[in-house]
């Protein structure tokens, strides 16, 4: 299916780089915010160097960098890579989840212009009125796409089409390559994990009758931005910055790309938090072993520190279906 092997990578930071490698510095233009950090594959039960982990990221032609939006340590990480591909010479486009269709142009504009300053960049696309979390934690990815002048790519639904895909669903689709792709059947394991975390993300207060939509909804943008980044790719490929659920390899954005385009190789990274309570290296592995079920959608995972969010049931109300019909 045009991807890497099944093999896992698990890249531990935060509190396992201080039990690998000691003093932990970030470095621009490392993969990794620690001297000496190596990744574990827990099906050869070795570690695997950087230079191991950079051959994959640069053997794929799609790097998908799946993140918790809010956590400022998965911006840095994934600002790191992005410098590492540039300065080991590459060009990429670099494509956010986080920009719809409608400020394409004026991106292309501000580059065309010669323009670099993130803040500016901020304005042209509208990012305060967009939803997201705050301009800061996204700035470090921005800056170093725009300081090599990357091609920026605004990969998510257009407004328009997105509130029309809302009322309407499928059929506000045209037929081509997206439709097909978002509307083939999923095997029946990830279809039934992909309605499990439609209704647990939304803290079980869905009603019923909304979950395929809502399914629905999440394959069309999946399709959407696969096709997106494969229309945008530079000879040197395509870094996607995105949501963790939009990078699992097994129903979401490679997947979609694997019916797209037969055989390009795509790379899934995630962004995991973790602490469990065991810290040791045995404590690790065995957080390791009781998630992989969840992780082996990734080929490679980075395990950061969590941040304090709540209870982020407390912001999520009770839809009532007859109000959503």
């Amino acid at each position: 299916m045009g991807r890497l092997p099944w093999t896992i990578r698990w890249l531990l930071t935060g509190v396992l780089c201080a039990l690998l490698c000691g003093a932990c510095a970030w470095r621009a233009g490392s993969i990794s915010p620690a001297e000496g950090l190596v990744a574990f594959d827990p099906d050869a039960g070795a570690w695997l160097t950087e230079e191991e982990i950079w051959e994959e990221i640069l053997a794929a032609r799609y790097v998908l960098l799946g993140e918790h939006h809010d956590n400022p340590a998965h911006h840095k990480l994934q600002a790191g890579i992005v410098r590492g591909l540039t300065a080991r010479g590459r060009r990429p486009a670099l494509a956010f989840e986080m920009l719809n269709a409608d400020v394409q142009e004026a991106v292309r504009e501000f580059q065309e212009a010669g323009r670099a300053d993130p803040e500016a960049l901020r304005a042209v696309v509208e990012w305060d009125q967009g939803g997201w979390p705050a301009w800061p934690l996204y700035e470090p990815v921005f800056a170093a796409g725009l300081d090599a002048r990357l091609p920026i790519v605004a990969a998510q639904v257009p407004s328009a089409m997105r509130k029309r895909l809302t009322a309407e669903g499928l059929q506000a689709l045209p037929a081509g390559p997206v439709r097909e792709a978002a509307t083939r059947p999923l095997p029946e394991g990830p279809q039934a994990e992909l309605e499990e975390e439609i209704r647990e993300g939304h803290c079980n207060r869905l009603p019923l009758d909304l979950i395929p939509r809502m399914v629905e909804i999440q394959r069309i943008w999946d399709a959407w931005m696969a096709d997106v980044i494969r229309e945008a790719a530079t000879p040197d490929g395509v870094v996607l910055i995105v949501g963790r659920g939009h990078a699992r390899r097994e129903r979401a954005i490679p997947w979609a790309l694997a019916q797209l385009e037969p055989g390009a190789l795509t790379l899934a990274i995630a962004f995991v938090e973790a602490s469990p309570d065991d810290t040791s290296p045995g404590g690790w592995q065995r957080w390791a072993d009781e998630e992989r079920h969840q992780l082996s959608s990734y080929d490679i995972v980075y395990v950061t520190r969590p941040i304090d969010r709540g209870d982020p049931c407390d912001r999520i109300p009770l839809i009532d279906a007859a109000e959503e019909s």
